[in-house]
Parts: C-alpha cells; sequence; structure tokens
C-alpha cells in the first residue's frame, strides 16, 4: 500500500500547529492578567449578591420581621441557601431569626455598617450589615473555608459558587501581585493573589491533551516514514524509523522527564504503582505498552508480504527452538508484569466490587488488554516466521510435545508452574493455524476462542493474584492487632482531659462533699465521659491522694502490678500522660494519668482496656484530624484474640469459640497459616505470650468468580471492539483523506458498510443493555428511597426513645430538670439510642452535646437548625427530619423532636445528628449495586451469547443462499433445498425456477456465441490471409508483365520477388500454425514433471532482457510436482512473460516476478509485472480466442494459455491496477501418489 504524501504533509503541518500552540500556552499565559480576571469575576460575583441581598431586605426586612416573613420562613431561607447567603438578624442586640447555623459570631457590634470582610471561627466572610432603629440585619457571604483542622470533610478552600482557582490565596494589598476584589462601592474587600508553590503543582489539562497528541502523532509519522522505506526495501531506515527513533523517543522521555505536565499527575508518580525502570510509575509503563504495541502492529502487517524459507533441517530446528525459548520467555514476562500491576500497586483490582474500582483500576485493565494483544501480535509474527522451516505435522507435533514437557518441568523445578501455560500452548497452536493459512484476519470462532483464553488468564490470575495481596494486607492487620493502638481512643481521651480535670464533681470528691465512694466516682465518669465511642472499653477508675490510695483495694492488685512492670508508683507521675503497657499481644489496653488542681496532690488514674465483644459506637469522622490514623483495612474482617487457648476478645460477623482448638493445631509447625472453615478463610497468626491472632474473611464463592470472569471477557470484547473500531477508522482516514480534506463526507460514510447479522447482534445487544439500564435504574430508585425511608424511620424511632427518656427523667413537675446529676444522665441517653444528642432551650440556643467538639471548634454555631426550629415552634411538629444538614463538605440526616410537658408547652428540642447516614448509605447502595451489576454481567454475557447464535439462526439461510450464489456456475448448476414452507422457501422457489431458466438461455447462448466465434475468426483469419495474398498476386503480375515485355533486369527482379514470396508464404504458414493450435490443439503428452524446472527455464530465457529485471522466488516445499504437457506449460509460461516484458512503458525500469508457493493439494504460481495494467474494458476479453490489445498478431496466445492450464486440470485468473500492473494467479493440483513416494 503506497503512503499519500498528503497524510504526511498534514501530519507535519499539525505537529507543528501544536508546537507552536504548545509553546505559546506558556508564552502567552501571565499570571498578573490570570490574578486580574479572577478578581473582577469574584468581584460581579459578590455586586451581584449584593444587590440580591438588597433586594431581598428590601422586600422583607426593611419595616421588620413580621408574620409574613414567618409564616415564609422554610421558602426564605431556601432562597438564601440557593445563593449560599446566611443571615443573622438582630433587635435589641439579641439574635431573634437566623437562616442557618454555620456563622459563629460572638456579638453584632463587632461588625460595623455597610461591606466588610472577616474572619469567623470557620473562615473568610463578605459581611453585609444593615440596620434600622434597633434591628441590625447581617448577611454573610463565605469566601473561603479555613478550620482549625482539617480532613476529608473539612478543607480549607474557596467557595464553590466563586470559582476561584485552589492555588489562589488571600493576600495583603502589599503583596507582590496582588488584585483588590471591591465592593459595589469601590472599597477593596479582600486580595486575591497566585499561590507560587501550590500554582507549580497544578495540571494543565490543556497541555497534557497537547503534549499526548504530539507524542502520538510524532510516533505515526515515524512509522508512516518507515513504511514509505518498507516498500522501497530500505532495510536499514525502516529500522531507523520503525524501531531506533522511537525507542530513542522513549528514552529521552523518561530520562528528562518530558513532558514536564505529565510528570506532575499521580499516575507518573510512585505513589500508585512503583516497579523497576523503565516501568517506574504506571504512566511509564502505559506509554511503554503503547509504544511497543504500535511497533509491534507494524512489523505484523509488514511481514505479512515477507518470505523466506530455511532448508537445512538442522538450522531450522535451532530457530525453531529459539522461537519457542522465546514465546516461553515472553509469556513469563507477560506473567510478571501483570502480577506487579497487582501486587506492587495500590490500585483496586477486586473487579467484584466494582464501584470501589477507580480511574487507575480500568487503566491498569486497559494495559493489560494491550500487553495481552501485543503478545498476539508477537506470536503471529513468530508463527510466520515459524512457517519457513517447512515442517511436516509430525515434526510439528513432535516439537510442540518436547516444548511442553520442557517447560513444565523448567516450571515444576523452579516451583513456579502454573496451569494457564496449557492456555498458552493451545493459543499458539490456534495463531500456527491461522499464520499457515496465511489469513490476516480471524474467523468468529477462532476470535471468540482466543478471547476465551485470555479471559481465563486474566480472570484467574487476576483472583490468583488479589488473593495473594489480600493475604499479605491481613497478615499487616494481624502485625497491627498485634500492636494493638487505638488512634481514635487516644484522640477522644485527649479530647476529654481537660473537661475531666475540671470536672466540679471530682473535685467535690475528693473534698468529701458528694461521690462517696470510688464506684460512684467511676459510674459518674463512665456515663459522662466514656460513653460514645469508649463505650467498647471497659474503664476502671483509681483516685489517689496522700490520703486516698485506692490501689491498695484487693482488686487494684493487676492494675498495681502493671505500674510496676513499667517502673512507676503512683506518686511518681508528674504529668498527664497516657500510654500503653506491655501485656498481652492484641489487647487494646492504656493506663491513663490525670493531675487534678487540689490541694492533696490528687490525681485519677485510668485502666481503659477493651471489651470481650466490640460493640462500640463509632466516632464521628468529621472530627477526626488529618493526621489521625485510622485502620480502615481491620473494619473489613473479623478477628479474634486468644490468649492460653481462651477467648479474650473478638470483632466481626464471625461466630468465634471460647477456646482456639480449631486453630492452634498447625501453629506447632508453623507460626502463621491460612486455613478455610465454615466458609470463612482464616489467618491464623502465632503472636507473643501464648497469644494467638485469627484474621477472617469471608470467601467469594463461585458466583463471584464467575462475575469477575463475566466482566473480564466483557471488558476484552469491548476492547476488541475498540480495536476493530481504531483499525477501521485508520483504514478510512488512510484511503479517503482526500476526501476528508475536502469534506467529502457523502463519500466517506458511503464507504461504511455493516452486516447484517451484525446489525442484528447489535440491536438486540443494544435493546437488552438498554432494557438492563432502565430496569437497574428503577430498581436502584426505588432501593435509594427504601432505604432512605428507612433511615428516616430508624432516626425516628431514636428520636422518640430519646425523647420519651427525657420526658421520663429529666421533666418534672412541667419542668425541665437540670442539676448536678443532668450531664450523666444525658450522656446515659446517647448510649441508649446509639446516638449523638443535642439538646436546645427554647430559644434554640445550645444546652449540651455529646459531641461538643463541634461547637468548641466553632464548625457550626451554638445554634439549632432554623428549619427545624421555626417548623417545629410554628407550625406545631412534633417530630422534623432534615435530610441535608451540612458542615464542610459532609451531607448528614439529622432529627428533631420539641421536650413538651403536660401543659403541651415546649419546654426546649433535642437533636440527634446522624452522621454515619452518608457513609451507611453509600456502604449499602455499593454492596447492592455490587450484586446487581454482577448478577447483570453475567446476564448480559449471556444475551450476548443467544443474540450470536439467533443472529445466525436468522442469517443461516441468507448465508446458505449466498454458499449457492457463489458456487453456482453455468451449466453447473444445482438446485437448492429447502425444506420450510416460510418466505426464504418461496425465495428459494423463485430462485431454482430462475436458475433453471437461465440454464436453458446460458446453453443457447453459449451456442450463438460459439457460432459467432467461428464466424470471427473465420473473418479474422481470411483478413489475415488476404494480407500476404495482395503482394504475392502484385507480384506474379509484375512477373508477367516483365517476361512478356523481355525485360534485361527480369533475372534480378525474379531473385527479389521470390524472397518477397518466400516471406509472404512463411507469414501464411505461421497464420495457419497459430490458428491450428487453437483451433486443433496439438495431442498432449503428459507426464510427472516438477513445474518449478520449467519455471526457471522460464526465467532463464528472458534473464538478459535489458529493459526488465526477471526474478524468480520459491519457497521449500516438498511438492511441486504436476501431471501435464511439459511442453504446453512451458509455451505458457514463456506467454504470460513475454506480454508482460511488452506491456512494460518504455520509461520504466520493468520487474517481473515469479512467486511460486505451494500446499499437499496444490502448487501456486505468481505472475507480477509493474507495466501498464490491463484496461477495464478489455478484461472480459482477455481470455477470447481473437481478442489483443497489440497492434499485431492473432489474439490467441493467452486464450492458449487458459487451455493448457485447464488441460491440467489447473485454474488462472488475474488482477490488474490500471497504472500500477498485473498479476497472473495460476494453481495446479499435485501428484497425490508421488507425494507419497517422495516422503516415503
Amino acid at each position: 500500500m503506497k503512503v499519500n504524501i498528503k497524510i504526511i504533509y498534514g501530519l507535519l503541518g499539525l505537529l507543528a500547529v501544536l508546537l507552536i500552540l504548545s509553546f505559546s500556552i506558556d508564552f502567552f499565559t501571565s499570571s498578573e492578567r490570570e490574578t486580574t480576571e479572577i478578581a473582577n469575576r469574584t468581584q460581579k460575583a459578590l455586586i451581584r449578591k449584593s444587590d440580591l441581598v438588597n433586594d431581598f431586605y428590601e422586600t422583607n426586612l426593611a419595616k421588620g420581621v413580621d408574620t409574613k416573613f414567618i409564616a415564609n420562613v422554610s421558602d426564605l431561607i431556601d432562597q438564601l441557601d440557593v445563593e449560599n447567603i446566611s443571615m443573622l438578624h438582630y433587635q435589641f442586640d439579641k439574635l431573634t431569626f437566623w437562616s442557618s447555623n454555620r456563622i459563629v459570631l460572638p456579638h453584632p457590634e463587632q461588625i460595623h455598617d455597610g461591606s466588610s470582610f472577616r474572619q469567623l471561627s470557620n473562615g473568610w466572610y463578605f459581611i453585609i450589615k444593615k440596620v434600622k432603629g434597633n434591628n441590625a440585619t447581617l448577611f454573610f457571604v463565605p469566601i473561603k473555608s479555613e478550620y482549625s483542622f482539617q480532613n476529608t470533610y473539612l478543607q480549607n478552600e474557596f467557595s464553590r459558587d466563586l470559582a476561584i482557582p485552589s492555588y489562589f490565596k488571600l493576600a495583603q494589598s502589599t503583596d507582590p501581585g496582588a488584585v483588590a476584589v471591591k465592593d459595589n462601592g469601590g472599597k477593596a474587600l479582600f486580595y486575591l493573589s497566585i499561590d507560587k508553590a501550590l500554582s507549580a503543582q497544578i495540571v494543565s489539562v490543556l497541555e497534557i491533551i497537547i503534549d499526548a497528541v504530539i507524542i502520538l502523532l510524532t510516533f505515526i509519522l515515524l512509522l508512516l516514514i518507515a513504511h514509505i522505506f518498507f516498500i522501497k526495501k530500505n532495510w536499514a531506515l525502516v529500522i531507523l524509523f520503525a524501531i531506533v527513533l522511537p525507542v530513542g523517543m522513549r528514552f529521552l522521555m523518561i530520562n528528562l522527564r518530558v513532558p514536564s505536565e505529565f510528570y506532575k499527575l499521580e499516575l507518573f508518580g510512585p505513589y500508585i504503582y512503583a516497579s523497576s525502570y523503565p516501568n517506574n510509575s504506571l504512566g511509564e509503563l502505559f506509554l511503554n505498552t503503547l509504544f511497543v504495541f504500535g511497533i509491534l502492529w507494524f512489523f505484523e502487517r509488514k511481514l505479512k508480504s515477507f518470505k523466506f524459507s530455511v532448508r537445512v533441517k538442522t538450522v531450522a530446528y535451532v530457530l525453531a527452538s529459539l522461537l519457542i525459548a522465546i514465546v516461553y520467555k515472553l509469556s513469563a514476562t507477560l506473567f510478571f508484569v501483570f502480577q506487579g500491576l497487582i501486587i506492587n500497586s495500590r490500585i483496586q483490582f477486586d473487579i467484584s466490587h466494582v464501584l470501589d474500582l477507580s480511574i487507575y483500576s480500568f487503566l491498569g485493565l486497559f494495559i493489560t488488554a494491550i500487553v495481552l494483544y501485543t503478545f498476539y501480535l508477537f506470536c503471529l509474527i513468530l508463527a510466520r516466521l515459524f512457517m519457513a522451516f517447512d515442517f511436516s505435522t509430525g515434526e510439528k507435533i513432535t516439537l510442540a510435545s518436547v516444548a511442553l514437557t520442557v517447560v513444565t518441568l523448567v516450571l515444576i523445578v523452579t516451583n513456579s508452574f502454573n496451569i494457564y501455560y496449557l492456555l498458552i500452548a493451545f493459543f499458539l497452536v490456534l495463531i500456527e493455524r491461522v499464520a499457515r493459512q496465511r489469513r490476516g484476519v480471524l474467523d468468529f470462532p477462532e476470535r471468540t476462542i482466543i478471547l476465551l483464553i485470555f479471559s481465563i488468564l486474566v480472570a484467574s490470575n487476576l483472583i490468583e493474584f488479589n488473593n495473594q495481596k489480600e493475604k499479605e494486607r491481613r497478615k499487616l492487620v494481624a502485625l497491627k492487632l498485634e500492636d494493638a493502638n487505638d488512634p481514635i481512643a487516644e484522640f477522644v481521651f485527649n479530647d476529654i482531659r481537660e473537661n475531666i480535670k475540671y470536672d466540679k464533681a471530682i473535685a467535690n470528691y475528693f473534698n468529701g462533699e458528694e461521690l462517696p465512694n470510688r464506684i460512684q466516682l467511676n459510674n459518674h465518669l463512665q456515663k459522662r465521659y466514656f460513653g460514645g465511642y469508649f463505650s467498647r472499653y471497659e474503664v476502671s477508675v483509681y483516685p489517689v491522694t496522700s490520703s486516698v490510695d485506692s490501689l491498695t483495694e484487693e482488686n487494684a492488685g493487676p492494675f498495681r502490678a502493671l505500674l510496676d512492670n513499667a517502673g512507676l508508683k503512683s506518686f511518681s507521675i508528674k504529668q498527664d500522660t497516657l500510654f500503653q503497657p506491655k501485656g498481652i499481644p492484641g489487647m487494646q489496653r492504656y493506663i491513663a494519668v490525670l493531675n487534678l488542681d487540689s490541694p492533696k496532690m490528687a490525681k485519677l488514674l485510668f485502666d481503659i482496656h477493651s471489651k470481650l465483644v466490640d460493640k462500640g459506637n463509632t466516632f464521628p469522622k468529621l472530627l477526626l484530624e488529618g493526621n489521625v490514623n485510622i485502620n480502615k483495612e481491620i473494619e473489613r474482617y473479623s478477628y479474634a484474640l486468644y490468649n492460653k487457648h481462651k477467648l479474650m476478645s473478638n470483632k466481626g460477623d464471625y461466630l468465634y469459640k471460647r477456646l482456639d482448638d480449631e486453630f492452634n493445631a498447625q501453629l506447632r509447625v508453623h507460626d502463621s497459616y491460612f486455613a478455610n472453615l465454615n466458609g470463612y478463610n482464616h489467618l491464623v497468626y502465632k503472636a507473643r505470650d501464648n497469644t494467638i491472632i485469627v484474621v477472617s474473611k469471608k470467601n467469594g464463592g463461585f458466583f463471584v468468580e464467575l462475575a469477575i470472569f463475566s466482566y473480564i471477557l466483557g471488558f476484552s470484547i469491548v476492547f476488541t471492539f475498540l480495536i476493530l473500531i481504531c483499525r477501521y477508522l485508520f483504514s478510512v482516514v488512510y484511503t479517503h483523506f482526500d476526501d476528508l480534506l475536502r469534506f467529502n463526507f457523502n463519500e466517506v460514510f458511503s464507504s461504511v458498510n455493516i452486516l447484517f447479522k451484525t446489525r442484528i447482534q447489535l440491536s438486540m445487544i443494544l435493546a437488552v443493555m438498554m432494557s438492563i439500564i432502565v430496569i437497574g435504574w428503577v430498581t436502584l430508585s426505588n432501593v435509594r428511597r427504601q432505604y432512605k425511608e428507612q433511615q428516616s424511620q430508624l432516626i425516628n424511632e431514636r428520636v422518640s426513645l430519646a425523647t420519651a427518656s427525657f420526658n421520663s427523667e429529666l421533666v418534672e413537675n412541667d419542668r425541665l430538670i437540670i442539676d448536678k446529676d443532668f450531664p450523666v444522665k444525658f450522656a446515659s441517653f446517647s448510649d441508649v439510642t446509639d446516638n449523638d444528642i443535642n439538646l436546645y432551650d427554647t430559644e434554640g440556643n445550645l444546652i449540651i452535646s455529646t459531641q461538643p467538639k463541634l461547637f468548641d471548634r466553632g464548625l457550626i454555631d451554638e445554634k439549632i437548625d432554623p428549619k427545624p426550629f421555626y417548623n417545629i415552634q410554628r407550625s406545631g411538629f412534633i417530630e422534623y427530619i432534615t435530610e441535608y444538614e451540612k458542615i464542610g463538605k459532609l451531607d448528614y440526616l439529622a432529627a428533631y423532636s420539641p421536650i413538651v410537658n403536660s401543659k403541651n408547652q415546649i419546654l426546649g428540642y433535642i437533636s440527634l445528628p446522624y452522621f454515619e447516614n452518608e457513609e451507611e448509605y453509600r456502604t449499602r447502595i455499593s454492596a447492592f449495586l455490587n450484586a446487581i451489576i454482577n448478577v447483570y454481567s453475567f446476564v448480559f454475557l449471556a444475551i450476548g451469547i443467544v443474540a450470536f447464535i439467533f443472529s445466525n439462526s436468522i442469517t443461516a439461510p441468507l448465508e446458505l443462499l449466498l454458499q449457492n450464489f457463489r458456487t453456482t456456475r453455468i451449466g453447473k448448476y444445482t438446485p437448492i433445498e429447502w425444506r420450510g414452507n416460510d418466505e426464504i422457501g418461496n425465495m428459494v422457489k423463485e430462485y431454482n425456477n430462475m436458475i433453471a431458466e437461465l440454464e436453458i438461455s446460458a446453453r443457447k447462448l453459449a451456442m450463438s456465441e460459439r457460432e459467432n466465434a467461428w464466424r470471427e475468426m473465420a473473418k479474422q483469419v481470411a483478413h489475415e490471409i488476404k494480407n500476404p495474398l495482395t503482394p504475392l498476386r502484385l507480384g506474379v503480375q509484375h512477373l508477367d508483365r516483365a517476361w512478356r515485355d523481355k525485360d534485361p533486369n527480369f533475372d534480378q527482379k525474379f531473385e527479389k520477388f521470390s524472397k518477397g514470396f518466400i516471406k509472404q508464404i512463411d507469414s501464411l504458414s505461421f497464420i495457419a500454425s497459430e490458428f491450428s493450435s487453437f483451433a486443433r490443439m496439438p495431442d498432449t503428452h503428459n507426464e510427472v514433471f516438477d513445474v518449478k524446472e520449467i519455471l526457471e527455464e522460464t526465467v532463464f530465457v528472458f534473464k538478459e532482457t535489458e529493459s526488465a529485471e526477471v526474478t524468480f522466488k520459491s519457497w521449500s516445499y516438498t511438492n511441486t510436482s504436476v501431471f501435464a504437457d511439459k511442453d504446453q506449460l512451458m509455451r505458457s509460461f514463456n506467454n504470460l512473460v513475454k506480454n508482460a516484458l511488452q506491456a512494460m512503458p518504455p520509461e520504466t525500469k520493468g520487474m517481473v516476478i515469479i512467486d511460486l508457493t505451494g500446499s499437499d493439494n496444490e502448487v501456486s504460481i505468481t505472475i507480477s509485472d509493474n507495466g501498464l495494467g490491463i484496461p477495464d474494458d478489455a478484461r472480459e476479453k482477455i481470455f477470447s480466442p481473437n481478442f489483443t490489445t497489440k497492434s499485431s498478431g492473432m489474439g490467441i496466445g493467452l486464450a492458449f494459455v487458459k487451455s493448457s492450464i485447464e488441460n491440467a486440470g489447473g485454474t488462472i485468473r488475474f488482477n490488474s491496477v490500471a497504472g500500477v500492473g498485473t498479476t497472473f494467479y495460476i494453481n495446479l493440483p499435485v501428484v497425490k501418489q508421488f507425494v507419497s513416494e517422495k516422503r516415503a
């Protein structure tokens, strides 16, 4: 295939434009200009919000907070929330209305009138203050969040509706490059500038796209140039442009880390994947895979036409063994790359949890698919090279058996045997068959088998490698359990430490005023401080003073021993401390010492150790600082700790026994092992001090593995379609490049041709896919709705329980009793409801909370959420559930209920924030989606198979008709048999009738054509005979006149005319011989001979031709012997070569190539030239007996060739392209008996 030079020029032009654009982005991008644009855009947004605030104030608040405003309070709050504006309204400096509790403001007098910019406890705000008389209204527009600590939900960032890039910062007016953002009065509110450190880390998506396109186009351009040199057979330059330059380009990219934008991506960093050079990162592996794939794709297509042979058997065996070793090494490399992709990365490849997959997961699967396709191309190349060895079937079987045996033994000896190497062997057999049949495209069954082989390989290894990775992860979990630290417990204790130290009840205990004994002190602390997350621990408190030492109690012996082992005495600890004593591995135990501010040098010693069964509450992740390490891996498993064969602690779904009998048997031999028991896989780990740690994971089962296989097969099918589409698009661009340049899309689209069978398959699959999507969406919507209803019902029940508890224990004489026991009782309600609780007074002010840190850290104000407050207070709701309360990025569910006395008076409000609802919701929906997608993936795969079978059954009659149409020949007609009486049957019947009538017409036409042919032949012969007869007659007349006139020069004239007569008689003889050769073929003298010999003689005859080069290529096939007339075949080959030489244009160096190939059944001969070609209007008549394109001759040469070939039982056909050349294809049957004798 020749390269359209316009494509080269087009790629060069596009590359030049992209390079200029790439350099222009950095050159023309100005930080000052960008800062000014962002500042102006922000200023316009704030001015728009200011106008909205003014309109809102004039409409609703200019005359005070009236009853109409209160009646529409929910709508007005929503109106402000949509614009991300919060409002506080004061009367006589008292807050009487608020639209949000996200604003924490100490006093309105701290804000001056008009517009201002102020930092509050949770961020920076643009504030507008409106004052009228004794009324003050403040509107807050968040500019940037800024918290005292950060985590997943609390991030210091600009408000999203302002669209300020993350690499900007709030600046001082004196900072370089700072641009002011002003209010509508022209006053500067704040300044923006670019943070240079952050901007250097920001990735430019546009630059990445441009750089990626430049790399792709450069690679394609190099391969196109290599293609040009391949046509010219300049092998050195082919290697340079197809291998050396692409590899050199990748070498420079890796070592110089260019393009630089790529290496800002996490994809090109070691965090998600790390390996050795050159696959340092996932991005490097991806690019290396694409480059290798492109190079092999190029050579696979080029080597289709490249042929050679190895005639020495010893050399053939050595080279064949080398090729097999290369395939083995390549498959092993492929295995280790895939293993490293899973084991040496943080990428989630557990496809059974499809919603947990990231973009890197799909990229990893795509890399795997590219690697496997590259492996297929490489094997196809090696298989074609393997064909040059000309092995018999027996030799191939022997080589394959020996290779498989050797590879299996090597794998067994190296302890790396994998049964799936047998699948690779089967794949190689299939590829060898494809190469042997010289087909470049796989048939559907072959493609299906290869997809199944690769899907089984990937799915099985994916399961195995994931299991290996999971087991290594479980070992780390066991080690962490042995370490037994609890960062959340440490974090929470440090948070409550100061509250405990300054608890008045504790101070009174040491003064003897209340809490008369240690048990009551312990209960007080347990209920008030050690509920919630600490409910998973047993907490014992030991007060110590100079006069009181609870460590002397009899039951304090074990705790005193722990202090002694730590080298501590109760009074030697001068500072507050929390530490883990050395004890039973895996048992979470802490000793805490708090020094109280007391004249008696009082201390509290805490013994905190885990309970037997962990059923404690979770701690809100919202309140955890970002540096607190939460071991999420432990949450995925069940685990148990045994000490001296007794169960000490356990957590999870698995039911562990009280004794470790089922686990300790193998620990006598191994320190750890894995075992399957009761549907779980258990890691049994032997820790120190006679402790066993068991970490258990539920087995996936057969259907999970089937789902994984379905996913992989589906992904393989999609990838195959993508490859086919890319190849098709490349072909369209290549062949219709000129049409695309002229925007002639009609011509391009007209070349698109999709088979009827494929249309049926696609229609069925798309119909089923749409049905599955609709059903899945409806099902998911119902599940989401039902789950939200369940959540609402659950929180409703909890708030009802809390309300009933409050009314029964904290309401007396229609009043809310808040006394010294109130905090303890309130804390107990949290344990009863298994939920955090907030209590507000009748004006919405916070009284107490089980999570005071929310308010202490200024995350939200100590005001109740306004919507439930006003709806309960003024609309009379007894319960109110908010679905979308928000703190930072956390959306959570909350339930509110009033505390009402017997007179139906509201005494206060309780709030139950359900912080875990969002995570629980995601977890449950994820589990449901994983289950339904697993089912649907298998259903979709089954539907695809059914669609294939069904479409084949529909198109089978059409295939039958098409096959008969192909084999229909005049005079060799066989009626089609169809038993069905349907539309196809009617069409077959009409077809049979039509062909029968056509057969009769064909006989008549053939007879008429034969008569016409002989008439034409007679005319042609008569015409040819008349040509020499005319000069003969004229010469005789001239001699007669000279004889009668006694011409003195008669003798000279007679001699001259005699020579002329002889030439004309020879011409008549030649005409008669030519006609006789065609009309009455001479008797054939068939014999067995090697057709290769007469082809070599033909080449020898024309070898010295100056105007053209005649070459002969022969492949060392076993049999090239035929049974035919040797003389006729030689004359035929001479005729074809002579015609080819005569067809050469005078200004072109001619080339005639004779190629001999064969098989066990026939030999194939091609005679190709680069001449002018055969015109389109002459092709149908080329074998006609009286047709010629030359100015002389009878035109019976090719007719003689056709007759000679057919007499030998062969066929001849041709293919010609005007201006390019002509190729004749000759097939002759071989002599089977000769083959047998030769092999014997």
